[in-house]
């Protein structure tokens, strides 16, 4: 047999339907085609087929394995159908039973293959995971002792929170497209950002996701066939939080024993001395700002509370609006020393901090 090939795979879908092809396996266009589902259709083919493109999957090569008997399947069924070609069934398949049978006529034997319609059927099934080692063994008992009972709730105002939030809303329940139509009416702005295809995956990946998350759903049928997805129970139910009983930020003792200063203070002491010019060079981009007597930092005509926030939008309209982490603007943004020499605002704040500590002590 030959060495099994890496699989290249390339995804096409339409929200809906799901296609898995192997791009660089040798054989015509039309067989690269490894799978192909619909998230309306059958949900338990779906699910194998979504589950091999997981990143634990992945790291198990189980792609490769999985086109390898695809290949060999689809080889043994060309093969099969030939031997029982319709009229014209193989002499060696004839001479086969006739050795079997004994007491038949071969033309009697040929007559009868003739008749055979045959349909060879490979049910989609996981092949065999790899054993594992002591080592993985090992690492899956640490994660297990660490791994608490259910998986984060989904991150509130991702599309996958805004589908759960839409099937809470309806306890009576909902099929997968009513759900894609209460995101999108019920949230304008998702409208706007994504297609509608968007929407589909990310509802079917709530549903796929929810046990994981706590959340038990129930599902029937409609009369028309379609899945009807209903929240039954969920692990743990989601608190309201009323205005104003939020806990306030840390107090300013708090604060300062973790060291956390803010600019207002460090002008306060004198640290700063208002307007205080500031610089960066970001991409080969130069950036200006000026930090003012209120403490709020001006950058291309806009003021920001912080820093922080500052740097952050700055670096953002360098990347054409792209979004970035949080930038600590304490190290980013750089002032003129009394020499002339550049150095960071958090400069400024180690002086302001070793003063405190020494005046404390």
């Amino acid at each position: 047999m030959p060495p099994m090939p890496a699989f290249n795979r390339v995804v096409l879908t339409d929200g809906d339907e799901w296609r898995l092809y192997n791009s660089q396996a040798s054989v015509p266009f039309e067989e690269k085609l490894f799978r192909k589902v619909g998230i309306s259709g059958e949900p338990s083919e779906t699910e194998k087929t979504l589950d091999l493109l997981s990143k634990d999957r992945m790291k198990e090569d189980t792609l490769a394995r999985e086109w390898r008997r695809y290949y060999v399947d689809r080889k043994v069924q060309g093969a099969i159908e030939k031997l029982f070609a319709l009229g014209d069934p193989a002499a060696s398949l004839i001479r086969l039973i006739t050795r079997e049978v004994g007491s038949l006529p071969r033309g009697e034997i040929k007559a009868s293959l003739s008749r055979v319609r045959v349909h060879p059927d490979f049910p989609v099934e996981p092949g065999p995971k790899k054993p594992l080692t002591a080592a993985d063994r090992a690492w899956v008992t640490r994660r297990e002792g660490r791994r608490p009972p259910h998986k984060p709730p989904f991150r509130p105002g991702t599309l996958k929170a805004l589908a759960l939030d839409a099937l809470r809303e309806r306890p009576e329940g909902l099929t997968p497209a009513q759900i894609e139509e209460a995101v999108l009416k019920g949230n304008p702005e998702v409208a706007k950002r994504f297609k509608r295809t968007s929407v589909a995956s990310q509802t079917w990946w709530m549903i796929r996701e929810a046990s994981e998350r706590g959340i038990a759903l129930e599902i029937t049928t409609t009369a028309d066939g379609e899945k009807l997805y209903r929240i039954k129970s969920e692990a743990t139910p989601r608190v309201a939080v009323e205005p104003g009983s939020l806990p306030a930020g840390p107090s300013p003792e708090g604060r300062q024993k973790r060291g956390d200063v803010s600019v207002k203070e460090l002008i306060g002491a004198g640290h700063i001395p208002p307007p205080l010019e500031l610089e960066k060079t970001y991409k080969g981009n130069r950036i200006t700002a000026r930090v003012e007597a209120d403490g709020k930092v001006t950058c291309s005509g806009k003021s920001y509370d912080t820093l922080s926030m500052a740097a952050l939008a700055a670096c953002q309209a360098i990347m054409g609006g792209r979004k970035l982490h949080s930038i600590n603007g304490w190290t980013f943004w750089q002032f003129r020393d009394d020499n002339g020499q550049l150095a960071p605002v958090a400069a400024l704040r180690q002086r302001y901090l070793k003063g405190r500590k020494a005046a404390s002590s």
